[in-house]
């Protein structure tokens, strides 16, 4: 075999990949394309790393989300990419290097890729390779697949970045199809794990891919068709599915208490055709287009396969020689465009449904599906598909050629779609390598305590509108690595109820809510960031804090004031209140809350009580359920989740503690949610659930809503308390029902019981 053409492309594409993110090469170890998602991912990498070697057992029991056991699963583990992570790491110790060196390995690895699975579909046709060291039609189809513009829609998120897995498994089914050798399908379910581990997003996407990779196989490979192929392909299968059926438990026990995505969120995060005309700001060609068309989804949506590319496509689906891998070629286009618009066809984000697509199957029967987001993300399928096309179309060009111009061809049309790729130069946000982070962090990890800390201001706002906050909350989460203490905060792509709950109190601090949600939690160090607020919001919080003698001062370290938070006093058990709604819909598996009112923290006794269920249809379920050992000030809740679907009827509900028992009905109603539209609800009544209220406590208030219509976008609910004079002494905003039940699965009619816990400021008056 001639390797100079391999090696070339291979050095082409290693240059490209420093091309097409610069100034990275510049940056490697103190920058990245963002302080969000590759912060996030920056996190995730070092986490991983380190805890494999210290407690490999609990890997998922990361610092963030404190006390959630496993809160790594509300994101990607990134499992595949951790293995190529940490011998960086050891090496270097350098998290943000360890990164970018991965980034840029993403893009050298999938054109790589996708050049040796096109260049196995050249092998099978008329076309030779080229005489003297020229890489052939196939180096068009690695540039187009790693360089294109979808990819630069994706730069902050690594884990779709690293794509190579995709055409490596397509490559090694096809060899192992037409060859049998059991190394090609070892190599086959190699890929398909890695993909798997590395991002759910990629294992999810070769499900359809494989299945219509396979049926193209079957109809246009006759060689293939042999039982031997089958039952050796099935007996790969078996410890695949086992090892991650393994990995992703903490994601499937997640999942059962109901944290998915919506199929309104599928097709808000799908593409609309018009996306595969959108191209990135930065794009030197067509940059002053950019933002034009459509804004919707700017940053990851931008789906232009480029002219080039198309054209080629054109001419290889026409003429790209034997019909058979011009389908192949064909498909896998047609299956990613097809998959990336969602559930139903729209001509804009925000238009009626004109067709049901495919893609809601995929939601309906495939598990993990309802934790995909960015339904777009397919366009990466197409744009496969669409790179082999196109290498097929540089190869009837060249047939046409003479042989001397074959090479030169082929290079000079490449480079060209390369060019109109180019968009440079790439934003970067400067990160402190180790040994420049802010001096409180070294401070941190030399303190002998391991108790949860929380730095101040976190993010505020609900629905995440404010990128800033975010950014800062992964600033927050990098410099965690340094001393990997837990905190309550944390960003992630999935967040647990309790985390709305913190944020919300966390707006007033310091407020008698605030400090009583942190006592609970078992904080007893908060850092308060004082250039992160502004003047006035900052003078007002030391005017404030000297009315709280739990808060106590520590140190200042530069720009950070660490405070010292004393822990709750012990008090009695009390049994909790039961709420349930008064319908639940089928399918649904929220029960109901237990929930503790209080008007000041108190630690409690660690109990644990039992839970019952028993279903019209003759299932039932028992259970353990630990409860809160703080209840903190205002209410405290534990969320009952069924550990199965509800089926329609009235369903016996009884929680039993260790002297108490509360026993009620759940009456579950069927038919599917309506569609999204302005709820109808009225107040039916309300009351203070604990007292005595004075300064310095929390209110705990319990409110009935009566549904009238079902279906409601959920909303926040606002509390204020006035003086005798009637202006505002304290306010506050609730998720309903502690974020555990959507308004949008209310059915309706329906009576729902609610909580909100507002502060009384210490220096109230008296009335």
């Amino acid at each position: 075999m001639n390797w100079l053409p391999h090696l070339i492309a291979a050095l082409l594409y290693l240059l490209w990949s420093l091309l097409a993110t610069f100034p990275l090469v510049w940056h490697l170890a103190d920058a990245v394309h963002s302080h969000g998602d590759p912060l996030l991912n920056t996190w995730i990498l070092a986490w991983v790393v380190h805890q494999a070697v210290r407690d490999p057992w609990h890997l998922y029991a990361a610092n963030i989300f404190y006390p959630e056991p496993e809160s790594l699963a509300f994101s990607e583990s990134l499992l595949g990419i951790a293995l190529f992570a940490a011998p960086l790491l050891w090496l270097t110790g350098q998290p943000v290097l360890t990164y970018n060196l991965l980034l840029l390995l993403s893009f050298w690895a999938s054109a790589l890729a996708a050049y040796a699975l096109a260049t196995d579909l050249l092998a099978q046709g008329p076309d030779r390779p080229h005489a003297g060291p020229w890489p052939g039609p196939a180096l068009l189809a690695g540039a187009v697949y790693a360089f294109g513009f979808h990819r630069l829609g994706e730069i902050t998120h690594l884990q779709v970045l690293m794509a190579q897995w995709l055409p490596l498994t397509l490559l090694f089914v096809r060899r192992f199809w037409n060859e049998g050798r059991g190394r090609d399908l070892g190599l086959a379910a190699l890929s398909f794990t890695l993909a798997m581990l590395s991002s759910f997003y990629l294992g999810l996407f070769l499900v359809p891919l494989l299945g219509v990779f396979l049926l193209w196989l079957v109809l246009t490979h006759p060689a293939g068709r042999r039982p031997d192929r089958l039952w050796r392909a099935a007996l790969a299968m078996p410890p695949v599915g086992l090892l991650l059926w393994l990995v992703a438990q903490p994601y499937l026990r997640l999942y059962q208490q109901g944290l998915e995505r919506t199929l309104a969120d599928a097709q808000g995060g799908a593409a609309i055709l018009l996306n595969y005309l959108v191209v990135p700001t930065t794009s030197l060609l067509y940059g002053s287009l950019a933002g034009r068309l459509l804004p919707a989804f700017p940053t990851e949506q931008t789906l232009f396969p480029g002219l080039l590319t198309l054209g080629l496509a054109v001419g290889g689906l026409g003429w790209g020689g034997p019909w058979r891998r011009r389908l192949g070629a064909a498909l896998i286009a047609l299956t990613g465009l097809v998959l990336s618009l969602g559930p139903v066809l729209r001509l804009t984000p925000d238009g009626p449904p004109l067709l049901p697509l495919p893609y809601r199957l995929l939601y309906d029967l495939i598990p993990g599906y309802p934790a995909i987001r960015v339904v777009g993300r397919f366009g990466l399928v197409a744009m496969l598909g669409l790179g082999l096309l196109a290498a097929l179309g540089l190869a009837a060009l060249t047939r046409r050629c003479r042989p001397g111009w074959r090479g030169p061809l082929t290079l000079g049309l490449t480079l060209a779609v390369l060019v109109e790729y180019l968009a440079i130069p790439q934003p970067l946000q400067p990160v402190p390598p180790p040994d420049r982070i802010p001096p409180v962090y070294r401070w941190l990890a030399t303190q002998p305590e391991r108790t949860p800390i929380i730095e101040l201001p976190t993010i505020e706002d609900r629905w995440f509108t404010t990128p800033a906050e975010l950014e800062r909350q992964g600033r927050y989460q990098y410099f965690s690595i340094f001393h990997w203490r837990p905190t309550p905060a944390g960003y992630s792509g999935f967040y647990p109820p309790a985390f709305w709950e913190l944020i919300r109190r966390l707006r007033d601090f310091p407020s008698p809510a605030a400090l009583g949600w942190l006592q609970c939690t078992g904080v007893e160090t908060v850092l308060l960031h004082q250039d992160a607020y502004p003047p006035e919001r900052w003078q007002t919080i030391q005017q404030r804090l000297p009315l709280y003698p739990a808060l106590r001062p520590r140190t200042l370290i530069g720009e950070t004031v660490v405070l010292h938070l004393e822990p709750p006093p012990p008090g009695p058990a009390r049994p909790p209140h039961l709420l349930v709604p008064g319908q639940v819909r089928a399918g649904e598996r929220f029960l109901g809350l237990l929930a503790w009112p209080a008007t000041t923290s108190q630690r409690v006794p660690r109990q644990t009580a039992t839970v019952r269920l028993l279903a019209g249809d003759g299932r039932s379920a028992d259970w353990p359920l630990a409860l809160p050992d703080c209840l903190a000030a205002g209410w405290t809740v534990v969320g009952l989740i069924s550990p199965w679907p509800l089926p329609p009827g009235r369903l016996s509900l009884q929680v039993e503690g260790p002297d108490w028992r509360l026993a009620t009905t759940v009456q579950v109603v069927g038919g599917q949610p309506a569609p999204p539209q302005p709820p109808a609800l009225a107040l039916q009544g309300w009351e203070v659930a604990a007292g005595p209220i004075r300064p310095g406590t929390v209110i705990p208030l319990q409110v009935l809503w009566a549904v009238r219509a079902p279906g409601g976008q959920g909303g926040l609910i606002e509390v204020e308390l006035r003086d005798d004079r009637g202006q505002p002494v304290s306010r506050t905003t609730a998720e309903p029902l502690a974020a555990r039940w959507s308004p949008d699965r209310w059915p309706a009619p329906n009576l729902v019981p609610d909580l909100v816990s507002l502060s009384v400021p210490p220096d109230a008056l008296p009335g």
